[in-house]
């Protein structure tokens, strides 16, 4: 066949070979075998044999080509609420779409799902590949009409240039979804060409996606506390519980580099809610040994929030454990409640009511903080430390830090300040009206020991 059939084509063609020979059901199979029913094009089968044709003429020839791999942004979120008929007319729309801005004569296959893979046998420099990105972008972005729901559709793209990138066909392919994939990672609706280097990120990824999922049962993840003190004296008034990843093969891991694949995996759940438990257990050792007076926070994620009988847990968790609620504080970013503002205040009262207090996490850095502090019970406020980077070198930083210690007292809220790492900053913040800091000038997180040597050890 000199060019890919669409559909209508497709269907009629193989109605018609149900009335024929041998030959033509011979015919017919092929066509099955090598097109997508839903789409009209090339499959996976027939892509690759075409991609094996173009990297046996690039070597013979010594030309390049190129992958695109594009993927619908949420599509099985789509499908799931919509139904599966609804899917596949997107499908098949984002198909024919795709075919009218590309031509005939790029291979153009649906991979499976909701997954499109173009070939471009020849180019001749980078420069080439600029306008089918913009070919397929063109299709997207816009509002899509499907049996009279309305969509408004984006997509990913992951590319790769052969034989620079790779020269056999699973190389080709696994690197265009590695740069799919990232791609995605970044924020969808966006373009990624594939980097060396950056299948090694993937799998490192991978690793600890499954490693994470096991942590817990081989007691591998560990909780560190750092001291929030009130200044001057550097009195004790807070622990800050927050926990390291004590890998079999990496060594400690910050939570920076793990807590984002928790969070995407749901595992931010049950490790969230063990830290939770230790926390509660360590606080009651330290009341049995007259270690008291001060509180313990825990980061709580908006998943946790979202978590359907969280605040029983949290009760009973300090029942079993015998813990005080009035030391236990519970964290929270703005983008933890935003979402579900109605929701979050209905919890965060039925936490203060049992005598839980509430920090608002990262004050400032995501959405209209005032807008919503209003609404929310909460006791203290956290000063980001990216304001606190600032003292000392941006005028405006100063200023919006000065601003919110006299919000927070006049709203009868203490306020803490984190990530505190010079004499200066310590300086400010105390003349300002925040006298409780944390931060790696008054104490790093470190573990239970450590902690009890310097501050609960006659």
């Amino acid at each position: 066949m000199s060019r890919d059939v669409d559909l209508s084509m497709l269907k009629g063609i193989c109605d018609d070979y149900a009335q024929q020979g041998i030959d033509s059901l011979r015919e017919r199979f092929h066509l099955l075998a090598h097109y997508d029913l839903v789409t009209g094009l090339p499959n996976r089968t027939l892509f690759i044999s075409r991609l094996e044709e173009a990297l046996k003429s690039s070597k013979s020839n010594n030309n390049s080509g190129a992958i695109f791999a594009v993927d619908l942004d949420d599509f099985r979120k789509l499908s799931d609420t919509y139904g599966y008929l609804v899917g596949d007319e997107l499908l098949r729309i984002t198909g024919e779409k795709l075919r009218e801005v590309l031509g005939y004569d790029i291979t153009l296959a649906r991979m499976g799902g909701d997954e499109f893979f173009v070939l471009v046998r020849r180019i001749t420099d980078m420069g080439d590949i600029s306008p089918f990105i913009k070919q397929i972008l063109s299709v997207f972005n816009t509002i899509w009409h499907v049996f009279k729901h309305e969509f408004y559709v984006t997509a990913s793209i992951g590319i790769t240039v052969f034989p620079d990138d790779g020269s056999e066909v699973l190389d080709v392919l696994r690197n265009a979804a590695t740069a799919l994939y990232k791609a995605k990672e970044l924020g969808k609706n966006q373009y990624q060409f594939y980097e060396t280097g950056i299948n090694e990120k993937l799998l490192r990824r991978y690793e600890l996606e499954n490693g994470l999922r096991h942590a817990l049962e081989r007691d591998e993840i560990r909780i560190y506390y750092q001291p929030q003190v009130s200044i001057p004296g550097e009195r004790l008034v807070g622990l800050e519980a927050l926990i390291r990843w004590d890998h079999p093969r990496y060594g400690l891991i910050p939570p920076d580099d793990f807590i984002p694949i928790a969070e995407d995996t749901g595992l931010i759940i049950p490790i969230g809610n063990w830290v939770i438990e230790r926390v509660c257990a360590q606080m009651a050792t330290w009341d049995k040994r007259g270690f008291g007076g001060f509180k313990m926070a825990v980061n709580i994620s908006a998943k946790q929030l979202r978590q359907k009988g969280f605040i029983s847990l949290v009760r009973d968790t300090i029942e079993i454990h015998g813990s005080e609620p009035s030391r236990l504080e519970l964290e929270i970013t703005e983008s933890s409640f935003v979402k579900s503002m109605t929701s979050a205040v209905y919890m965060l009262g039925q936490f203060r009511a049992m005598g839980i207090s509430i920090s608002i996490d990262d004050f400032g850095t995501g959405y209209s903080s005032l807008s919503y502090l209003k609404n929310l019970p909460c006791d203290r406020i956290k000063i980001d430390k990216s304001f606190v980077r600032g003292i000392g070198e941006n005028e405006t930083t100063e200023a919006i830090i000065e601003a919110v210690v006299v919000l927070a007292r006049r709203m009868r809220m203490e306020i803490i300040a984190e990530g505190v790492e010079t004499v200066l900053q310590s300086e400010f913040l105390v003349r300002t009206g925040c006298s409780i800091l944390q931060g790696y000038l008054h104490g790093k997180p470190v573990p239970v020991a450590d902690i009890e040597k310097r501050f609960l050890v006659p």
